[in-house]
């Protein structure tokens, strides 16, 4: 069955979430990147991946990248990546890979962390792998409390959107603005993360509550339907006074009855 939203939430609330968690995941991933440049000025292999990946960008239009076709389609970089890509992929990984985990697995983390693994690997380098394989690890978190493919394409969306600026915008100072902005996400990130941790945990329990009411209810009902054609039965054998018909062999029963109806017997 398909799985539902853990919790609901307004969506102004879930636009704001995605924008944030966007910005956070892409804060994550210049951390991710600093530790690279880092560790490459002491492996001339990492050295070459990295400076293998500052190209990628750069040599979209021309390089075996999945999104080039769609890209010379529409005519408009910023638009395969920003919009095409990511729904794209949201709908492949979020919205078939990742419930295709869930259905497989009863373990709640599984379909998390294979599908974000899985994303990760698509992305076919080390460097980007690491950090596109957190992004699809929060996202698919996302999707699982909120079940809305609208709100993770706009994250993915906002956390591409970084290298993508128009030349008229892609200068040092609105870069500069970007990369300190994502880095401030972060911690709202994990807040909000947690919020909907809480929250949906919270609507879960209220959930399990309202079902076993209402469980209880249906079983009492069932209950008192029972004993209500128990006193029937055992009022119509009373009144025929014929052994054989009794209804009950609770006696208690059949002096409770023929007391409330003033039967003799």
């Amino acid at each position: 069955p398909k799985k539902k939203a853990e919790l609901s939430i307004p969506i102004w609330q879930g636009i704001l979430f995605a924008i944030v968690i966007g910005l956070g995941v892409g804060g994550l991933s210049g951390i991710w990147l600093s530790i690279v440049d880092f560790l490459a000025s002491h492996s001339s292999s990492l050295g070459n991946q990295l400076e293998s990946f500052s190209g990628m960008y750069d040599d979209l239009e021309s390089g075996p990248y999945i999104w080039t076709f769609l890209a010379n389609i529409v005519k408009v970089r910023i638009l395969a990546i920003v919009a095409i890509g990511p729904l794209v992929e949201e709908i492949l990984f979020r919205g078939i890979i990742f419930r295709s985990f869930e259905e497989a697995s009863d373990v709640p983390w599984f379909a998390l962390l294979f599908s974000g693994l899985m994303f990760g690997i698509w992305h076919g380098s080390f460097i980007q792998g690491v950090y596109t394989a957190m992004m699809g690890i929060i996202l698919g978190y996302f999707m699982k409390k909120c079940r809305s493919l609208l709100f993770v394409v706009l994250a993915h969306a906002v956390n591409n959107i970084g290298g993508t600026f128009p030349p008229a915008l892609d200068t040092d100072f609105n870069n500069i603005l970007y990369s300190n902005l994502t880095y401030i996400c972060i911690i709202p990130m994990f807040c909000i993360l947690f919020y909907l941790h809480r929250k949906g945990k919270k609507e879960t329990e209220k959930l399990a509550v309202e079902s076993k009411i209402t469980e209880d209810t249906e079983k009492l009902k069932i209950a008192s339907i029972k004993t209500e054609d128990t006193e029937k039965l055992a009022i119509a054998s009373i009144k025929t006074e014929d052994p054989k018909k009794l209804a009950t062999e609770d006696e208690s029963v059949k002096d409770k009855i023929a007391k409330e109806y003033g039967i003799k017997r």
